[in-house]
């Protein structure tokens, strides 16, 4: 699993617990399929950002993501994509 991925999970794993009501594997599974969804389809900026600006600036999720969506959008489909394996 190369780096991108790990924080994928991992962003993925605090978006469940923070703003979330049911934290569990298949809560990720299901945060993991939409959002992947909205950067594979190239709706990221239009409504993933949106569901990432709800945290706070400094939050971890605001954070990983950030560090993610530096290195561009295959990076970020290819990152993605490794992470609904792991879930």
């Amino acid at each position: 699993m190369n780096e991108n991925t790990k924080k994928v999970v991992k962003m993925i794993i605090y978006y469940v617990i923070a703003s979330c009501e049911k934290q569990d594997i298949q809560q990720c599974r299901e945060v993991i399929n939409i959002q992947y969804d909205m950067v594979s389809n190239g709706v990221k900026d239009e409504y993933l950002d949106n569901l990432i600006n709800i945290f706070p600036k400094g939050h971890d999720v605001q954070n990983l993501y950030e560090e993610i969506s530096k290195n561009g959008i295959d990076e970020m489909i290819s990152a993605y994509n490794g992470a609904l394996l792991a879930f």
